[in-house]
């Protein structure tokens, strides 16, 4: 497929805009979405735990190419809770974007923090394809010219005409607007002060570099001995993410490759296959501790909720590719082989081969390898 050129920004003007608007903490594993049931809450009321399925948490509906045929050429869609209602509770979401013809580039990445009006562009001469992610389980959207020309009843016209200074042939003429947002130069300096996350750079020193990387399309180094490698677009990467509680990364395996145990302590996740075929589950807390996985194809979309264990796997025979998301701007990783076998000072054997019942000599050749 040939590169597509996608051009993204922060103000948006025509009737083709839009813009997306936290959500409540989840206080047990997942709370997956009854979307039948006729009690109304803030969300969706709890599926009985015993009765949840791998399926609550997947859907492979984000290969499937959306209509374009509007009079802007782009059709849009997202994956939420009524797709996965798994995603209920987690504060997460995901969608897709298709543009006919006619700067981001294939595997470039870009932030809009919440509530700004933005847009998206193809202009380049075939179809483009670009993938979202939300820091909500259902992220809302108003569109800036059916809000204000298409409401009902209308605004009144002499009233519009006056607050966008233009004659009464505004609605036919609304790029007139003029838009102002952030501008200038600047760099992006590690703050002396700590903070939680990061202390602002001087607002009229942004520009749009900071909410801007190209890293995503770049293939992670898949040596280590689990034939796997991920990173993350983090603050790092892009500063405009500082507190946008947001996030992504990417996932290469290698035929077989394990990315291995691991939870975020601080975001639930979404993972996209993009290439190959992957493996992926998570496990419940105590005292259930059940495993719910899934295998998944290129196209197809899995949520892990925040704080549990869980795991991918190319079970192909071929390189494969994910894309992840994350409800936050530092996700947290936590190993679970290296933390509990790789501590610094160590964790004392007795107790680990207490713990998992084995003999302390396990618990010593454990150590050794991490």
């Amino acid at each position: 497929m040939a590169v597509k050129y996608l051009l993204l920004g922060l103000i948006f003007l025509t009737s083709c805009g839009a813009f997306a608007s936290d959500d409540p903490t989840p206080l047990q594993d997942f709370c997956v979405a009854d979307l039948r049931a006729p009690v109304l809450v803030n969300g969706y009321v709890c599926k009985d735990p015993k009765l949840v399925i791998a399926e609550d948490f997947y859907t492979s509906e984000l290969h499937l190419e959306r209509n374009i045929s509007d009079s802007c050429g782009s059709g849009s869609d997202s994956i939420s809770v009524i797709q996965v209602p798994g995603l209920n509770t987690l504060g997460i979401s995901m969608g897709r974007v298709d543009l006919d013809s006619w700067v981001l580039k294939k595997g470039d990445v870009f932030v809009i923090p919440k509530g700004l009006v933005h847009f998206q562009r193809n202009i380049g001469n075939g179809h483009a394809v670009a993938l979202t992610a939300f820091n909500s389980q259902n992220r809302g959207v108003v569109t800036v010219g059916n809000v204000v020309f298409g409401s009902k009843p209308s605004i009144s016209s002499d009233l519009l005409a006056k607050s966008f200074q233009i004659q009464d042939l505004l609605c036919e003429i609304a790029g007139e607007v003029r838009p102002h947002l952030f501008a200038a130069e600047g760099g992006w300096s590690i703050p002396t002060v700590l903070v939680n996350g990061y202390v602002c750079k001087d607002p009229k020193l942004v520009i749009a570099e900071d909410f801007y990387t190209s890293e995503l399309h770049l293939e992670r180094n898949i040596s280590d001995s689990c034939g796997s490698g991920s990173d993350s677009i983090s603050v790092i990467q892009v500063p405009g993410l500082n507190t946008l509680g947001i996030s992504m990364g990417r996932v290469d395996l290698d035929s077989w490759g394990v990315i291995a145990p691991h939870y975020h302590p601080r975001a639930s996740e979404i993972i996209t296959v993009l290439q190959g075929t992957i493996e992926t589950g998570f496990v419940t807390s105590n005292p259930e501790n059940r495993l719910i996985s899934k295998v998944l194809k290129k196209g197809d979309v899995f949520v892990i909720p925040k704080g549990l264990v869980h795991f991918q796997r190319n079970i192909g025979n071929g390189h494969a590719v994910a894309l992840t998301a994350f409800n936050s701007q530092n996700r947290g990783v936590v190993t679970v082989g290296n933390a509990v076998f790789g501590s610094k000072p160590s964790i004392s054997s007795d107790l680990l081969a207490k713990s998992f019942q084995v003999d302390e000599n396990v618990i010593h050749q454990l150590q050794a390898k991490f």
